[in-house]
């Protein structure tokens, strides 16, 4: 017994995916299919093998048995201290061999697959092996973090289609190593330098124009200790089995494609979801990093698949899929697990999860998801609110309610610039010499005007006049009529909320913020939303920009993954707060319009810099931005909120004035 070879290779494999007994999906487990990691060392080692220590002991064992057997022996004394020596000899030569680096410090290590897996195939679950593919294992240490990786390569007779294997030299493992790490960072390109202590792995572009695509956001891991490494052959040698640390979910989404949306892109995201991860090369953890969107890609009514990063919960976890106009949600009742293949429990041909689109939103609705209270979170129209009319021989009251066509777009222009006067800027009594108009006073739809007969001449949505005499009691008199009479918030059901207007309907979900509301999403009040972190600033929720020429206040969602190919927004102009500076193209990020098209789609919100209008004088276009909100203040004045380069404040303000109006959807 004492004879045989010690085992110390694993013995079988345990799969890259495990049965994970969830009620509510299939977690379907594989055996069978794991990877051999071997390591050989171009030095040979100066002692003799484990196995010689071993016949050495067994050897004076023998003769100190034969020794107490001979009643002839005279001399026990010299034959017991002979006996001892070779037994502590025995005993040195048992220790576990060191093997000596080359002088450049690097070992020769080699990955080998089992099996010929060129294709996604979810019954196996395995890793795609594919020709054109650029996977590779980081190996890594617990002291010295990153040693190296290991590139596909066709070496020993493997056909380069099937990848099988993966040669590099890495960087020997140091005598403070006390496990050997090993990662699996699926098919992008993740390369590193020496020392590296973690990678941080982007998961929110998972288009999948084929399903095998899927593994390019695998993550695979194992580590053994040092002591665990076997000297065979004048050569490192470890066998392991790499496990999934990812999980991946099959979907189809039913209802997102129809006529006017073929074209649209579909997000992913939940409070519990991760966008990204990183791994940590020292002690071999994968956590997830950033909470935002994955892009799932359009089109996909047929099922794809998706790697997903473990939620780290326990609890439910719920996971919706919006476009520019329909959303639908699942919620899986234990988390996201590791190690799990979620796909429909009732069939065995594996059927997706079916997702349903649990609404239709309308063509104007931004992806955006923005939180405006712990409980309520909305979504953006894709532009300013404005009011149009065909000719100047049209009646206002016949007009029509729309957006801007774009973010950064606004009708009114300052009618002075210095001290010249700009006629054709200038704004007629009631909007008269306009086709089109920006912005309001307070609450002016028309609705209760048109159906009621109230407040005419005030109450329109062109109205300007603030009564013609400039004394206190006569304004305060005059903006009493604007919105709804009273110390009254807007309302839809009382038509004074601009959101009625789009539809006419009193069951909209458009609508206009409360301060409050506007408030805790820019997160100046104690009560703030939490975003996600944007060119290394926690919390991003807004940054001074320009886009088209436009100043404005870019608006980052709860869930924000800033597009790889756009310039990281700068970390100062992030959350600012300060200064008096008026705008400039030196404290501002300039995007280009085809970034911002880029960042629109990833969520983001622009307000523009429309300025303000008292009666028939705008001024302050590009210096500052002023929004309304539908709360109150009394009788004859309700709450606005203003940005200029530095500042950010709310405020009363008269009812007549005109601002901008950005109205919301609420999210079901």
């Amino acid at each position: 017994m004492m004879m045989s070879p010690l085992n110390m290779f694993a013995n079988g494999f345990d799969g890259f995916f495990n049965d994970g007994g969830n009620d509510a999906y299939d977690n379907r487990g594989v055996d069978n299919h794991g990877i051999t990691i071997e390591g050989m060392h171009s030095e040979s080692p100066t002692d003799a093998p484990l196995g010689s220590g071993l016949l050495v002991m067994v050897a004076a064992g023998i003769g100190y048995a034969t020794m107490r057997r001979s009643r002839k022996a005279k001399s026990n004394s010299s034959i017991i201290m002979l006996l001892a020596v070779v037994l502590l000899l025995g005993m040195t030569q048992c220790r576990k061999k060191v093997v000596e680096t080359a002088e450049s410090g690097t070992v020769l290590m080699t990955v080998s697959t089992e099996g010929d897996r060129v294709v996604f195939n979810p019954e196996i679950l395995g890793f795609n092996w594919n020709a054109t593919g650029n996977e590779y294992v980081v190996v890594s240490g617990n002291y010295s973090g990153y040693l190296g990786e290991l590139t596909a390569s066709s070496n020993g007779g493997c056909a380069v289609t099937q990848r099988k294997e993966f040669r590099g030299m890495i960087t020997a493992p140091s005598e403070k190593d006390t496990e050997l790490y090993f990662f699996y960072l699926g098919n992008g390109s993740h390369s590193q330098v020496a020392g590296t202590e973690s990678v941080v792995i982007d998961f929110s572009n998972q288009v999948n124009e084929d399903v095998s695509t899927v593994t390019d956001y695998l993550i695979a891991t194992e580590h053994i200790s040092i002591d665990d490494v076997e000297i065979e052959n004048d050569q490192y040698r470890v066998k392991i089995d790499l496990r999934v640390k990812t999980a991946i979910a099959y979907f189809k989404l039913s209802g997102f494609v129809g006529a006017s949306t073929l074209d649209e892109e579909v997000y992913l995201h939940g409070s519990d979801l991760y966008s990204s991860a990183e791994i940590n090369f020292k002690t071999g953890e994968v956590i997830g990093k950033d909470k935002g969107f994955i892009n799932v890609g359009a089109n996909n009514e047929k099922g794809f698949y998706v790697s997903l990063i473990g939620s780290g919960t326990t609890g439910p976890t719920t996971l919706c899929f919006d476009s520019n106009s329909k959303s639908g949600s699942i919620e899986f009742s234990d988390g996201i697990k590791e190690n799990v293949f979620y796909s429909d429990e009732l069939n065995s041909e594996f059927t997706p999860l079916s997702i349903e689109a649990a609404m239709s939103l309308p063509d104007d609705v931004l992806p955006g998801l923005f939180s405006v209270s712990p409980t309520k979170k909305v979504r953006f129209s894709k532009g300013n609110l404005k009011y149009s009319r065909t000719s100047l021989n049209d009646d206002w009251s016949t007009g029509t309610w729309g957006f801007m066509e774009h973010q950064y777009d606004y009708v009114e222009r300052n009618n002075w610039v210095g001290y010249q006067f700009v006629p054709e800027n200038a704004i007629d009594e009631d909007y008269a010499n306009k086709l089109e108009e920006g912005l309001f006073g307070w609450g002016c739809t028309g609705s209760r005007d048109v159906e009621h007969g109230e407040n005419q001449g005030y109450y329109m949505p062109n109205s300007t006049s603030y009564g013609g005499i400039y004394t206190v009691e006569a304004l305060t008199a005059n903006a009493a009529k604007y919105g709804p009479t009273g110390s009254f918030n807007l309302s839809v059901i009382n038509h004074s909320d601009w959101g009625y207007c789009v539809n006419h309907d009193e069951s909209s979900s458009w609508r206009v913020l409360t301060i409050s509301e506007w408030w805790y999403l820019l997160g100046m009040s104690t009560d703030r939303r939490s975003a996600s972190t944007v060119s290394g600033v926690a919390n991003a929720r807004f940054t001074r920009a320009k886009v088209n020429d436009t100043y404005g206040l870019v608006i980052l969602p709860d869930e924000y993954d800033h597009p790889a190919d756009v310039a990281e927004l700068t970390a100062g102009f992030v959350n600012y707060q300060g200064g008096d500076a008026s705008f400039s193209d030196s404290n501002v990020d300039v995007i280009s319009v085809q970034d911002w098209d880029k960042m629109e789609t990833a969520g983001a919100v622009f307000l523009p810099v429309a300025g303000m209008r008292d009666e028939g004088d705008v001024f302050s276009v590009q210096d500052g931005g002023y929004y309304w909100s539908c709360t109150n203040v009394g009788a004859s004045s309700a709450y606005m909120f203003n940005f200029d380069a530095g500042f950010m404040t709310k405020m009363p303000q008269m009812r007549y004035e005109g601002f901008s109006v950005r109205l919301v959807y609420d999210h079901q």
